[in-house]
């Protein structure tokens, strides 16, 4: 088996993914429904509690953006529109979009980098 030279990359580049497909899939629930799943979901099989684990972790990272990083990373992440169409929904330029979105990606990074084992010990279990 190789050893990979940088490990931290490898895991951020799967959580990175993991992130953007699980707020595809919620991407109809707004943050405090994610909270409300995460609370409900405590109670199901042991796939639906890694589950909540990753979504409490990405809401926690999700919480530490401003309001108009996190309108915008949900509406892109979710790819029902265009920038254009996301900015003009938020009332922004597309370069603001740009530079929310930049941000918001940048803040969601370190933070997963700064949780990184918890996160890994969650994406060992889904395997």
């Amino acid at each position: 088996m190789a050893r990979l030279a940088y490990p931290e990359k490898w895991l951020f580049k799967v959580a990175y993914y993991k992130s953007i497909d699980c707020l595809r899939r919620e991407k109809k629930h707004k943050l405090s429904s994610l909270s409300d799943d995460i609370q409900a979901s405590e109670n199901e099989s042991e796939a639906g509690i890694q589950n909540a684990n990753l979504r409490h972790l990405l809401v926690q990272a999700l919480e530490g953006l401003s309001e108009h990083q996190r309108q915008a990373l949900l509406h892109v992440a979710a790819g029902n529109a265009s920038l254009e169409q996301v900015a003009r929904h938020m009332n922004i330029s597309v370069y603001t979009l740009k530079t929310h979105l930049a941000r918001a990606r940048q803040k969601v990074r370190e933070y997963l980098k700064q949780h990184w084992a918890a996160l890994a010990f969650i994406i060992l279990l889904h395997l």
